[in-house]
Parts: structure tokens; C-alpha cells; sequence
């Protein structure tokens, strides 16, 4: 009697191992976690094609198509120009007053008249990231006022243009700068110097200088002697 009741429990105990190997192998099949401990599983967070579309084409203005492409500044390197001057950054034009001579004064409309003193050829040396050493213009500007009220000069802005429109790289590190700032008083005058690297095509130049964005620049065209 005893041998039949242990040989029954040595079975029972057998059927046990078989259906809970046979359950685990069931929970594999489904994917159903083992682990009473382990947790649900985390959501994911997923990135569908057309949600990295609509983010590219709001990073992109030129992709809207209310959006004119000429409006879009854009950088880019000019074919055929000094590497020093081959990139260029294409804005919407601002407001100049009519060109006049190389050594003529201009008075762009509120009596703070500009003249050039002189435009001399040097070596320039640049230093800082993005200007190199090279053929170079020192451009002497003076600015006088005959307005009543001071004149601020913190904000001059001067530029220097190709025959055919490529701005030149300015050499701020050069030595020979002396830059405006400050405040003119009426009736006083106050030079300055700003260089440039020289065009590399031949022609004349033309030269602005702007003392307040809501007045039409100065503008200065001709040949430059050598």
C-alpha cells in the first residue's frame, strides 16, 4: 500500500513538471513575459515619414510655396571671384542716393555730408576668422554735420562693390582701420579709415557709406588710380 501511494505521488509530481513546461512553452509562443515582477511593456515613441517631411519643409522657407525664392537670403560661393570674396550673402538691396564722383561730397538727404579724403592702395593683413592678407584699398572717410541735432556715428555701415556688384571683404584687423563711433556734434567733422580688399577685376568701384538705415546711403563711383 505504501509502494502504490508513492509511485502515485512520483507520477502526479511528474504531470506537474509536464503541463508547466508545456504552459512556459505556451507564454514563449504568445510573447507573454515569465517574470511576475517584470512590467508592462514601454511605448515607443515613433517618427512617421510624413511628420519628417512637414518638419523639413517648415525648416526650409524656400519649400513653402507663398514664400518668393529671390526673397530667401542664401549663401553661397560667386564663380570666378577671389576666394576672399566668394561668399557671398544675397539680401534685398537698401536704399542708396544717386552715385556721385570718387572725390565729390554727398549729402544723402539730412545734411551729414560724407566725403572721401582718399582711397590708397596697400598690402592689407587680415587676422580674423574669415579675412586673408592680400591686395587691399584704405578708404579715408569724413563725415561732417550741418545738421542742428548730433549726428550718431556708433552705426556706420561702409561697403565696397565690383563693377559688377561683388561686395569686397572688408580687413576690420588691418592695422590702418580707425572706425567711427560716438556722436558728432553740429558743425564738427570726423574722419575715419576703412579697408578693403581690392576688387580682382578691373573697372570702377563703387563705394557706400550709411550712417542710419532709415537714410539713403552715400554713394561714391569711379576708378580707383593705382
Amino acid at each position: 500500500m505504501q509502494r502504490r501511494t508513492l509511485q502515485w505521488v512520483a507520477g502526479s509530481a511528474a504531470a506537474v513538471v509536464l503541463l508547466g513546461g508545456a504552459a512556459f512553452g505556451i507564454a514563449q509562443n504568445w510573447g507573454v513575459s515569465t517574470d511576475p515582477g517584470a512590467a508592462e511593456p514601454t511605448p515607443t515613441a515613433t517618427r512617421s515619414a510624413a511628420a519628417d517631411e512637414s518638419s523639413s519643409d517648415e525648416a526650409d522657407p524656400s519649400a513653402d510655396p507663398s514664400v518668393d525664392p529671390a526673397q530667401v537670403p542664401t549663401t553661397g560661393p560667386v564663380e570666378g571671384t577671389d576666394p576672399a570674396e566668394s561668399t557671398v550673402v544675397h539680401v534685398e538691396d537698401f536704399a542708396e542716393a544717386p552715385p556721385v564722383a570718387l572725390d565729390q561730397p554727398a549729402d544723402p538727404g539730412d545734411k551729414a555730408v560724407v566725403s572721401l579724403t582718399g582711397i590708397t592702395r596697400i598690402d592689407g593683413v587680415g587676422r580674423a576668422i574669415g579675412e586673408r592678407s592680400g591686395p587691399a584699398l584704405a578708404i579715408a572717410i569724413t563725415v561732417r554735420n550741418d545738421s542742428g541735432a548730433p549726428l550718431d556715428l556708433n552705426f556706420v555701415v561702409v561697403n565696397v562693390y565690383s563693377q559688377s556688384g561683388v561686395p569686397s571683404v572688408e580687413l576690420a584687423s588691418d592695422p590702418h582701420v580707425k572706425g567711427y563711433s560716438g556722436v558728432l556734434a553740429p558743425g564738427e567733422s570726423a574722419d575715419a579709415t576703412y579697408v578693403f580688399r581690392a576688387p580682382t577685376e578691373g573697372g570702377p568701384v563703387k563705394v557706400t557709406v550709411s550712417h542710419d538705415a532709415a537714410v539713403p546711403a552715400a554713394a561714391f563711383q569711379g576708378e580707383v588710380t593705382p
